[in-house]
């Protein structure tokens, strides 16, 4: 199984991400084996960084039924690369002006999910316009207790 954790925090962005696409969630992220989370976020770009409670105003985890070990190897790769602010904006004014080399946290798990034959959502779904309130509409996701 693969877990994602969908969050959001009480920070200006979050409230932002959540009033834009009419979400509680504003935020994914994969959970790894240790309990570290692999994602990217505005502030350190795709990292692995450590799960604190106390950082998110609410936190739900939910499993996709796969232990393709391709996913998370995939999504390592891009370690170190930057947050797509590019397409931030594009996804706010709802066009396609991403950074190639660079990730927001939903594009990038799609991304991830897509490169190993396993998308979450439909194969054609722009993965730049991609919400995490979107990928919560992932049939293939079961939520689960913390």
């Amino acid at each position: 199984m693969i877990t994602l954790q969908f969050s959001s925090t009480k920070g200006l962005i979050s409230k932002l991400v959540q009033f834009r696409t009419w979400s509680w969630a504003s935020h994914v992220d994969i959970v790894m084996k240790d309990g570290r989370l692999l994602g990217a976020s505005w502030k350190n770009g795709v990292a692995i960084r450590d799960f604190d409670a106390d950082d998110y105003d609410r936190v739900e985890r939910y499993t996709v039924d796969t232990d393709d070990p391709y996913i998370v190897s995939t999504a390592m790769t891009k370690l170190g690369s930057g947050y797509d602010f590019k397409g931030v904006l594009g996804f706010i004014l709802r066009k396609d002006i991403q950074d190639k080399n660079s990730w927001f946290c939903s594009e990038f798990i799609a991304w991830a999910f897509a490169q190993a034959g396993k998308p979450l959502l439909n194969p054609d779904v722009d993965i730049a316009t991609l919400s995490p309130s979107k990928l919560l509409l992932s049939p293939y996701l079961e939520r689960v207790d913390l």
